[in-house]
C-alpha cells in the first residue's frame, strides 16, 4: 500500500508522542508499514508500547514487510553466520555420520528417499552421495544455510510478538551461540534444525491466527503439521503442540484460557495418530535400547534435576560442550546444586506468572521444547546440546530483555547494544573453537574426553583412533576402559577382542568375543571373528559352526560370505571386519 502525503504528515506530526499502534489507527496503514516508513525516515516511535499490547500483525502480508525492512540486518546476519561457520566447512564426517552416509550404500537409489521417515533429510544426503561423493563441504553448507533461515524465521516470530530490539538482539546471539554447533557443524544433527523451523513456522500460523482470529491460520498449521509428519516422521515432533500451547497460554493470551485450548485438538489428534502409526515402533525400538541394562541407569529422582539445570548451565556457560553428556564427572555437591535448581524453578515459575507472565511463558517453552529428555520412561539422552536447539532463541530473547532493562535502569544509550556486542564476540570465539574440535575424528573424541572422561563411548572411540594409528597400547587401555566403565557395552568387549587378535594375543581375543556374545548374543561380527580364529587354527568344522551363526543373524554380511566361500575351497585368508 503506498503512503499518501496526508498518512506521511499524520506520522510526522505525531510520532514523538504516540505508539506505532496509535500511528497505525490515525493512518489506516497497518503497524509494519508504520515502522517501515519510520525506519526509513531514520525515526521511530517515542513512546513504547504498553506490555499487555500486541502487536497487530494479522497477515502473512505484514511479515514480507518485517522482512524487507529489516532486509540489511538479515544480510549482514547471513555473512556472520558464514564466517564464524566457515571453519566447519571442511569438517570430517564423525560419529552417526558414518553409518546414515558414508557407509550407506543404499542412497546410491533414490527408492531410499522415498522409503525414509526423513524424507527431506535423506533427499539432501541422497543429493550429496551421488553429485559430491566423499566430498561433505555441501552438506556443511546446507547445515550453514539452514541454520541461518532458522535464525530468521525466529527473528520473525519474536518480532511479531516482541518487537524490533529484543528480535534483533535475540537473533544476534542466536546464530552464533556455541551450543548450536552440534547441530550446524555435525551433519547428523542437522535434523534439530529441521525440527525447528517446522515449529518456528508453526508457532508464526498460530500467532497469526490469534491476532487475527482468521481460521485459515489455524487450518493452515493443522495441513502444514499433518504434511511434514507424514513426510518427515521424527518423534520430536511430539512435543510441537505442547510447545505451542505454552507460547499460546503464557506468551499470548493475559491468562490461562481453557475455553481457547479447544482449537488444539485438530494438533493433538494428528500428533496421536502419527504416534500410534508411525512412531509407535519407533519408540518400542528406542525404549528397548535405552531400558537394555537397567542396572546401570541412573534414578528418575536424580535425573530429572540434572536436566532442569542443565539446560540453562549450557546456555549460560557454554564452556564445557560435548557430545556425550554421560561421561561427565558429577559429585554429591553437583546434584546437591542440581536440586536447589529444581526447586527454585518449582517456585520462581508460579511467581513469575504473577509478576513476569512473558519470562515465566519463555522458560515453560524452553522446557517444552525438551519433553523426551524430561519424560519419566525415558526416551531420549537425559541432556545433548542439539536438543537445545530451539529453546535456545527464546532463552536469546530473555538475554535481549535483560540488556534493554539494564539500558532503562541505568539511563545510558547504547547500554545494550554494546553488551549485545561483548557477548556476541565471545560466543563468536568460543563457536569458533568448537567447530575445530568436528573437524576430526581425532579432535572430537579427545575434546569430549576432556569434558566427559567417564564416557565408555568416548574410550571406545579413542580406542578405534589409537587402533587406526597402531598404536595398539593404547587402543586396549581405552578398550579395556570403556568394558570397565559399562560392562554391557558390547562394542568395547568385541573391539578390544579384535585389538588382541590384531596383536595375536589369541586366548585373550577369544575371551572378548565370547564375553561380547553373552551381553549382546545377536552381535555377528563376534561370530565370524571367532570362526576367523577358528579358521586360522585349522579347525574348519568349528569355524564353518560360528560362521553360519554369523550368517543366521545376518545372511547378508559380506565377510562372513566370503569367509564361507574361502572355507569351503579351503584357502587360507582373512580379513578384519570394522567395529560396529
Amino acid at each position: 500500500m503506498k503512503i499518501t502525503k496526508q498518512q506521511k504528515k499524520t506520522i510526522a506530526q505525531s510520532y514523538k508522542e504516540s505508539t506505532v499502534k496509535e500511528l497505525a489507527d490515525r493512518t489506516g496503514l497497518s503497524e509494519v508499514e508504520v515502522e517501515q516508513y519510520l525506519s526509513k525516515k531514520g525515526k521511530e516511535a517515542k513512546v513504547e508500547r504498553p506490555k499487555d499490547e500486541l502487536p497487530s500483525y494479522t497477515s502473512l502480508k505484514d511479515l514480507v514487510l518485517i522482512l524487507r525492512m529489516n532486509l540489511p540486518f538479515l544480510l549482514v546476519l547471513l555473512v556472520v553466520i558464514i564466517a564464524v561457520f566457515a571453519n566447519s566447512l571442511k569438517g570430517a564426517y564423525v560419529s552417526d555420520d558414518i553409518a546414515t552416509y558414508v557407509d550407506n550404500k543404499e542412497l546410491a537409489n533414490f527408492d531410499t528417499v522415498l522409503k525414509s521417515q526423513v524424507k527431506i533429510q535423506t533427499l539432501i544426503l541422497y543429493i550429496s552421495y551421488n553429485t559430491f561423493g566423499g566430498n561433505p563441504i555441501f552438506l556443511h553448507s546446507v547445515s550453514i544455510l539452514t541454520h541461518y533461515l532458522v535464525t530468521v524465521v525466529a527473528f520473525v516470530l519474536l518480532y511479531m510478538r516482541f518487537g524490533k530490539k529484543p528480535a534483533l538482539i535475540a537473533a544476534t546471539l542466536f546464530a552464533v551461540h556455541p551450543v548450536v554447533t552440534e547441530v550446524v557443524s555435525w551433519i547428523s544433527g542437522i535434523n534439530y534444525a529441521y525440527q525447528s523451523i517446522k515449529t518456528l513456522i508453526l508457532l508464526i500460523l498460530f500467532t497469526l491466527y490469534r491476532n487475527s482470529n482468521n481460521k485459515k491460520y489455524l487450518i493452515a498449521a493443522v495441513i502444514y503439521f499433518l504434511i511434514l509428519n507424514l513426510m518427515s516422521v521424527n518423534p520430536w515432533s511430539l512435543v510441537i503442540p505442547a510447545t505451542i500451547v505454552a507460547w499460546d497460554q503464557f506468551i499470548l493470551q493475559s491468562k490461562i484460557n481453557f475455553k481457547k485450548l479447544l482449537v488444539f485438538v485438530p494438533l493433538l489428534a494428528v500428533s496421536v495418530l502419527i504416534f500410534m502409526w508411525k512412531l509407535m515402533p519407533v519408540a518400542s525400538d528406542r525404549v528397548s535400547m535405552l531400558y537394555a541394562h537397567p542396572e546401570e541407569r541412573s534414578p528418575y529422582w536424580l535425573t530429572f534435576p540434572y536436566t532442569v539445570f542443565m539446560t540453562f548451565r549450557l546456555m549460560i556457560f557454554p564452556d564445557k560442550l560435548t557430545l556425550y553428556h554421560e561421561g561427565e564427572v558429577l559429585t554429591p555437591l553437583f546434584f546437591t546444586i542440581t536440586r536447589i535448581f529444581l526447586v527454585v524453578m518449582i517456585f520462581l515459575i508460579p511467581y513469575l506468572i504473577r509478576k513476569n507472565r512473558t519470562i515465566a511463558g519463555l522458560i515453560l517453552v524452553i522446557y517444552a521444547s525438551l519433553i523426551p529428555a524430561l519424560s519419566p520412561v525415558q526416551v531420549a539422552w537425559f541432556m545433548a546440546e542439539r536438543y537445545l536447539y530451539l529453546g535456545l532463541a527464546f532463552f536469546c530473547l530473555m538475554l535481549g530483555f535483560l540488556f534493554l532493562y539494564i539500558e532503562k535502569k541505568s539511563n545510558k544509550k547504547y547500554v545494550a547494544l554494546i553488551l549485545t556486542i561483548l557477548l556476541f564476540l565471545a560466543y563468536s570465539v568460543r563457536t569458533m573453537v568448537r567447530n575445530v574440535d568436528w573437524r576430526s575424528h581425532k579432535n572430537l573424541w579427545f575434546a569430549t574426553y576432556k569434558v566427559s572422561p567417564s564416557s565408555p563411548k568416548v574410550h571406545n572411540n579413542l580406542g578405534d583412533i589409537y587402533t587406526r594409528e597402531g598404536n595398539y597400547e593404547m587402543a586396549i587401555y581405552h578398550f579395556k576402559r570403556s568394558g570397565e566403565i559399562s560392562p554391557n557395552f558390547d562394542a568395547a568387549h568385541f573391539n578390544l577382542g579384535r585389538t588382541y587378535y590384531i596383536t595375536r594375543q589369541i586366548d585373550l581375543a577369544k575371551q572378548k568375543f565370547m564375553g561380547a556374545l553373552r551381553v549382546n548374543p545377536t552381535l555377528y561380527q563376534a561370530y565370524y571373528m571367532l570362526g576367523v580364529i577358528e579358521f586360522d587354527a585349522g579347525n574348519l568344522d568349528t569355524a564353518q559352526a560360528y560362521f553360519l551363526k554369523a550368517l543366521e543373524i545376518n545372511p547378508a554380511d559380506p565377510e562372513t560370505l566370503r569367509a564361507m566361500q574361502m572355507l569351503n575351497s579351503r584357502q587360507v585368508q582373512t580379513t578384519q571386519p570394522l567395529a560396529p
